[in-house]
């Protein structure tokens, strides 16, 4: 019943994935896309990529190691960047973000760290993500009030805001199947661990590291559009691109393929053709997407050896015991 259960969450994702796609190209001429992309800039492209390689690895490896160290299971910087980058794979590839349990198995096993002290450490990665985007959001209003656009300011927070909103209720009917099934778990987690979450998100190591972490997704797709020679204002890219980034990780398509490249299109339209954007779109997911679950993909082999091996260990300090 659960093996039915996934394949058909899989094909209604793929099914959606394939829509939008089709949907885009009944719009925009692929062709002129096509054009657009091989005008790059190729300088652009290198900051781009570069920036997200120190951004979302080496960054976020760093926050991770500096979380367990607080929760004093501490790791090495080689080990929790060999683990981001691993479960990269999984996270995107699974699901309701479920790859994220690959984590907690490679601790447990081979570091013997609670599951609840992992879990805690992946639920304040994500509430100090949550916190700083919001915080760019803010940033992005203000910014733009001081821009003299107060009509198209309101404009665009009472539009944002409808998405966002009906979006999130969307995700959150959906997976209500699911969080019934951990919210008791999740209730005495926080009952027992909730001084020190409460901490990690005051943490200014943690919350420095967060904010550059969400600093380089927008330097990402600045150079990005500056690689396509667009003009798109900063205070437009902090107002729209926290709300891309919630878009793309909701669990209508396969990694956010699709409804990224769209709202991106809808989004930004007032500052660029549709093909510009559309060619934009391509490039993001590349880099938000293709490029980390290409360099995940090299060492996922020896992910899985030192897995292998560590069964393979187990099983023999069993059998030894049982003789």
């Amino acid at each position: 019943m659960k093996t039915s259960s996934k394949f058909f969450r899989g094909a209604v994702a793929f099914s959606i994935t394939i829509g939008l796609f089709m949907f885009l190209l009944s719009t925009i001429d692929f062709v002129k896309v096509l054009a657009v992309l091989k005008t790059a800039d190729c300088f652009f492209l290198f900051l781009g990529f570069f920036t997200l390689i120190f951004g979302n690895l080496l960054l976020d490896a760093f926050r991770w190691k500096v979380i367990l160290q607080y929760l004093q299971y501490p790791v090495s910087f080689k080990e929790a960047l060999f683990i981001k980058i691993v479960s990269t794979v999984l996270i995107s590839s699974l699901p309701l973000k479920s790859g994220e349990l690959s984590r907690l198995v490679y601790l447990k096993r081979l570091k013997g760290i609670p599951y609840s002290k992992t879990t805690l450490s992946i639920v304040a990665e994500y509430g100090c993500r949550i916190f700083t985007l919001f915080f760019c959001l803010c940033i992005g209003f203000v910014w733009r009030f001081f821009e003299n656009q107060q009509q198209g300011l309101t404009v665009d927070l009472s539009h944002s805001s409808l998405i966002l909103f009906s979006l999130c209720f969307f995700k959150w009917d959906m997976d209500s199947a699911t969080a019934g099934r951990w919210e008791e778990q999740c209730r005495a987690a926080f009952q027992n661990n909730f001084q020190e979450f409460y901490d990690l998100l005051k943490n200014k190591i943690v919350l420095l590291a967060t904010l550059l972490y969400s600093a380089s997704d927008i330097m990402v797709f600045y150079w990005l559009a500056r690689s396509l020679s667009l003009d798109i204002p900063v205070s437009a890219m902090l107002i729209f691109l926290p709300i891309i980034l919630v878009i793309s990780c909701l669990p209508f398509t396969i990694a956010g393929l699709g409804s990224r490249e769209l709202a991106i299109v809808f989004f930004f339209q007032p500052y660029a053709p549709p093909e510009f954007l559309w060619s934009l779109g391509i490039l993001y997911s590349v880099a938000e997407f293709a490029l980390p679950f290409f360099i995940a993909g090299t060492v996922t082999a020896i992910f899985s050896d030192k897995m292998i091996n560590f069964f393979g260990e187990q099983k023999s300090k069993t059998e030894i015991t049982h003789e």
